[in-house]
């Protein structure tokens, strides 16, 4: 039950060695915290006059945050592009070329495959025709924002660490560019478990398990990348996507009547990879069209979560099923042939070919992915398709309620979401934003589908305004978790979901209050309790020998992981000796590669344990005591083994990273608690690579009462003291106020950068 080694990670590590070698600029990053924010702000009021239409105001916190003030449109998109390059460019040109396939151009011949991979799947295939079809308002403010990112480019030669480091060229940014880095975030989460699932497949346990699944109803969630049993070449994929796609996230609403303010209430927790820069950048602004503040990704025009003066919204992932793995066998139509040339630093460019069918690229083709040679599988994915989120997202910001954001979402096709709101009227509501085929509702009997039957189901797309949604709730408050919401959608959503055990607790949360203030919100999305782990916690100290060594301090432990908690780390130390002993045992060994390491280990391992004779139960449980009690010191707690990593990327490079390194602390948070902190199971000191990232509340009664907080910092400059200033924040529960009223925001954001027309 060891954690696996992270092959991508390590390859991409030695070939950043090899690039910083070549870089001798990139040896010396700056001290931590060595660059002032005055100092970042300065170099920003030293570029040269844009091209504004109006005179503009960018005003700033302490903290970095950019609030753009505009008076047109145009001006405000060209702001936010000039913002983002200057605090996000180098993660911006890094995720581009993760976006595009050109990871290589980076990192050196070793992760050509991945390149290969990613090009066949073709993250900006359909870049040309959203585009094209593409609202000419929308166009206008998306060549705004691409324009004011050159400009900045343009305008000074100050480069982040990452484009020394990383070799990485100059070269104007694109429509085309924000559009696949959209695409990327937007991955499909099946995609995430295909290599377990194919694995599987090949098995004779493999009907065993599917039927599982079934009976399951998708209540489950599959291996995902940073828990992958094996170090096959696909899982190097997962690991990437893991890190930059939006597969997580916790959202709550709250109706007035529940509410101690008297206004609706909302809560975001989004959960990403845990890496600096963080994947969020804050941001508020204000043009003749739109007023809103939030959380955007830095390279896309556009807020993620946030608030508007009559709307607040968040969301969590899905987990729909976008993507048809379609066996092209005996399929009459030709396939047409694909040729990459991927660009290598240090080394001489290769050439990747693949092929195409009408259902898609065909995966199998990709080395990478390890299909059976006498195999031919297309991926069908809907992302692949024309939709328009960028659209939906701005036609968002001037929506004057929640009830109609159904036709709103209806151009929204990826990232699939839950999409949670609250508005100034009162109302609460979940919606399902994604593009998904016209499939049967009925659990299906494979993840491989036959041509014909593909494309019978994609013969009629349907979109959010197809899909279930709920509207003030008799409850009261509406709670998403990536569980299953929806009991009889018109299609089958999705083939695994997360149990429903962050749900329940965030419900049990708001149903312990009486009224629930704004403060609560904050303290909700820092609970750090697991009812499955305690209720196996409870089985195991049954099942022990009274005298046991490390039993009272389980007995002691009330379910929370506190980065204080003694008995966190002692369940966990036994459950990590315990788990695999106990699926054996049970007759279900072939089913711990679905269910270890994910949120239903804890479950699932408590059936298998109480389907065990009771000296059987007895014997594996005394054993990984005894197991535990060697790997553990007496007076560790769970903090002590679960860090917080606080590092910039650069930091993965051994030896040479080590100046990036600014340290690691006691993290809080377990596989499936509300505040969600890592996926693995793992004992050994380690610093989680998933989880809780970013938090926003808003009451909708007062404009001015929106408080986000990023684990991490604005800046991704390295160096600069707005690089991961926030960490201390987040773990006191702090946050960082973002209003909508003029006044507000003059006294919350003092420093004013002005620029005249030319």
């Amino acid at each position: 039950m060891r954690r696996p080694c992270d092959v991508l990670w390590k390859t991409l590590a030695f070939a950043l060695t090899i690039s910083l070698v070549a870089a001798c600029s990139g040896l010396f990053p700056p001290s931590p915290g060595s660059i002032p924010t005055s100092e970042r702000i300065a170099a920003f009021n030293r570029l040269p006059t844009p091209p504004f239409e109006r005179p503009i105001e960018i005003r700033w916190n302490a903290h970095l945050v950019p609030y753009v003030l505009a008076e047109t449109d145009r001006d405000g998109a060209f702001a936010l592009g000039l913002v983002h390059a200057h605090l996000r460019l180098g993660q911006m040109e890094v995720l581009k070329r993760i976006a595009l396939g050109r990871v290589s151009e980076m990192a050196g011949p070793f992760t050509t495959d991945i390149d290969a991979a990613i090009r066949a799947i073709g993250f900006g295939r359909a870049a040309p025709e959203i585009l094209r079809r593409m609202p000419p308002e929308t166009r206008a403010w998306l060549d705004a924002y691409v324009a004011g990112i050159n400009f900045y480019k343009s305008a000074t030669d100050a480069r982040p660490p990452e484009v020394s480091a990383l070799g990485i060229d100059e070269e104007p940014w694109t429509a085309e560019d924000t559009l696949a880095l959209g695409r990327l975030g937007g991955a499909d989460f099946t995609w995430i478990v295909l290599p377990e699932l194919l694995e599987l497949r090949a098995t004779p346990n493999w009907g065993t398990v599917w039927e599982q699944l079934a009976e399951q109803g998708g209540e489950s969630r599959l291996p995902n990348s940073g828990a992958a049993t094996t170090e096959s070449r696909a899982n190097r994929l997962a690991v990437l996507l893991r890190r930059t796609a939006r597969l997580g996230s916790n959202s709550l609403a709250v109706a007035p009547a529940r509410s101690a303010t008297g206004g609706a209430l909302i809560a975001n927790d989004p959960h990403l990879g845990l890496q600096l820069p963080n994947a969020w950048l804050m941001a508020g602004l204000q043009t003749p069209s739109y007023k809103a503040v939030g959380m955007m990704v830095p390279g896309l025009p556009v807020f993620a979560f946030g608030r508007t003066p009559c709307l607040a919204w968040g969301g969590t992932n899905l987990h729909g099923w976008n993507t048809d793995l379609v066996d092209l066998a005996n399929l009459p139509t030709p396939l047409q042939h694909e040729v990459h040339d991927i660009g290598v630093r240090l080394w001489f460019d290769v050439e990747a070919r693949n092929r195409r069918s009408d259902h898609g690229p065909v995966v199998s083709d990709v080395a990478l992915f390890e299909f059976p040679p006498d195999q031919t599988y297309a991926a069908r994915w809907i992302g692949h398709l024309p939709s328009d989120e960028m659209t939906a997202l701005l036609e968002l910001l001037e929506a004057p309620n929640g009830r109609d954001l159904s036709k709103t979402f209806e151009p929204f096709a990826v990232p699939a979401q839950n999409i949670v709101y609250a508005d100034c009227e009162g109302n609460i509501g979940h919606l399902v934003a994604t593009w998904l085929p016209d499939r049967p509702a009925a659990f299906p009997q494979d993840i491989v589908v036959d041509a014909e039957t593909s494309r019978r189901h994609w013969q009629r797309i349907l979109t959010s305004r197809d899909l279930p949604s709920i509207e003030n709730p008799e409850a009261g408050y509406i709670v998403s978790a990536n569980d299953r919401a929806f009991e009889t959608p018109p299609t089958r959503i999705g083939l695994s979901f997360s149990p429903k055990q962050r749900a329940e607790r965030l419900g049990e949360l708001v149903e312990a209050r009486d009224r629930v203030e704004l403060s609560d919100l904050g303290a909700i999305q820092e609970d750090v309790y697991s009812a499955a782990a305690h209720t196996l916690a409870q089985l195991i100290i049954a099942s022990a020998p009274a005298t046991a060594g490390l039993i009272s301090d389980l007995a002691s432990w009330q379910g929370s992981y506190d980065a204080d908690s003694r008995g966190a780390l002692v369940y966990e130390a036994v459950l990590f000796h315990l788990a695999s002993g106990a699926f054996e045992a049970a007759g279900r060994g072939a089913e711990l590669a679905l269910w270890q390491e994910t949120g239903h280990l804890d479950i699932k391992a408590a059936e298998s344990l109480r389907s065990l004779t009771d000296a059987r139960r007895r014997e594996l449980v005394a054993a990984s005591l005894a197991a535990a009690a060697r790997d553990i010191g007496a007076d560790e707690v769970w903090g002590d083994r679960h860090r917080l990593a606080n590092q910039h990327i650069l930091g993965l490079v051994p030896i040479l990273g080590a100046g990036y390194r600014i340290g690691d602390l006691p993290k809080a948070g377990g596989r499936e608690t509300v505040m969600k902190s890592g996926d693995e199971l793992e004992i050994e000191r380690h610093s989680p690579g998933f989880g809780s990232h970013a938090r926003h509340v808003s009451d909708l009664g007062n404009p001015d009462a929106n408080f986000f907080i990023l684990l991490g910092g604005q800046d991704g400059w390295f160096g600069s003291h707005a690089f991961d200033d926030q960490i201390p924040l987040w773990n006191t529960g702090a946050s960082i106020q973002l209003p909508l009223s003029l006044k507000a925001i003059q006294e919350q954001f003092p420093i004013a950068s002005r620029f005249p027309t030319r």
